[in-house]
């Protein structure tokens, strides 16, 4: 066997080890940290908002958080605002609950903030990477950690075990008792709105070695 063929044969058996953990729980992703880049904002709506209106939406791009959106009320009197998400379509989401129960009706999406080039699936907020970092320290060579979010932006970690699967289940104990916490010391009429539709649920995101 030439030596092309050698290293050719190592990285395939490298590739096929790595994905032979993933794959008997397809939730799990072994990558490395890649962190989301400033938001750019896209605009979905031509409804006139107010001038209270126009200042939150001047915040909300101020923040550049990816990932993040803006919903409002059709009459532009309303609106709430989320950032610094892992996936869009938990901005959407929060944002649009949030909204529709402050203002006790049907919001409608005016704005989406998302990096400029497309992200990995496994990019998370800039937010994290100080936690993914502490992780990192406290977890053994070859050892397993992961993180687990929600949609509400809870998060949690477990670091420190000999497969995904472990750390997986142990992050998201660790989102779970997260979420306990977040709870006291909301509002409840957001609290039970975010509740009722799911977005407090944690599930594993990432793990790493």
């Amino acid at each position: 066997m030439s030596r092309l063929n050698t290293s050719l044969f190592a990285v395939a058996f490298a590739l096929l080890t790595a994905c032979s953990e993933t794959a008997t729980d397809p939730a799990l992703k072994a990558t490395t940290l890649d962190v989301l880049g400033p938001g750019v904002v896209t605009r979905h709506s031509n409804v006139q908002l107010t001038r209270d209106a126009k200042a939150a939406f001047a915040r909300f791009k101020d923040s550049s958080e990816s990932y993040g959106a803006m919903y409002v009320r059709s009459n532009g009197s309303g609106w709430s605002w989320s950032v610094a998400h892992f996936t869009l379509e938990d901005a959407k989401a929060v944002a649009n609950t949030r909204c529709n129960a402050v203002t006790e009706t049907r919001c409608t999406l005016y704005a989406t903030l998302a990096p400029a080039e497309p992200a990995p699936s496994s990019a998370v907020p800039a937010y994290i990477e100080d936690d993914f970092r502490s992780a990192q320290r406290n977890n053994g060579a070859g050892r397993a950690f992961a993180v687990a979010v929600n949609p509400a932006r809870q998060s949690g970690w477990g670091w420190n075990y000999s497969t995904a699967r472990e750390a997986s289940r142990a992050a998201v104990r660790s989102c779970e008792e997260q979420v306990i916490e977040t709870k006291k010391k909301m509002e409840p009429q957001i609290r039970d709105a975010l509740d009722k539709a799911g977005l407090f649920t944690c599930r594993p995101f990432a793990t790493y070695r």
